[in-house]
């Protein structure tokens, strides 16, 4: 039986632990980095059957940037807006123009639903 190069070996497990990193960690901290507040643009993730964060608050003219990292496929439904059906990973940006309260939910998901508070 032939042994493995130790070289191999460092190789296969340094690979293995990049996998493992990508699939487990990294999106975690993606997801951590999309919760910020990126000046006139806010990031809603949908995940777990649930928009996070529920409400927000924004100044007239700024956007909404709704980012589906569920499973399932979302559209999201406003009085003045809507998406197309997003997919793992898609999003959709809108932009509120006038100030107002924006109820919104998912057209499949009736029971998952959050707030737009423009100022």
């Amino acid at each position: 039986m032939k042994y493995l190069n130790p070289v191999t070996i460092t190789l296969v497990l340094m690979f293995l632990f990049f996998v493992i990193y990508v699939i487990l960690v990294y999106p975690e901290e993606r997801a951590q980095d999309l919760n910020k507040d990126y000046g006139t643009q806010h990031i809603i993730e949908i995940k777990d059957g649930r928009f996070n964060p529920e409400q927000i608050e924004i100044n007239a003219g700024e956007s909404v940037i709704w980012i589906n990292y569920d499973t399932k496929h979302h559209r999201i439904v406003g009085k003045d807006f809507s998406s197309e059906i997003l997919e793992y990973r898609e999003s959709y940006t809108h932009t509120f123009e006038k100030k107002g309260t924006y109820e919104y939910s998912s057209e499949n998901y009736p029971g998952m639903s959050g707030t737009i508070i423009v100022r």
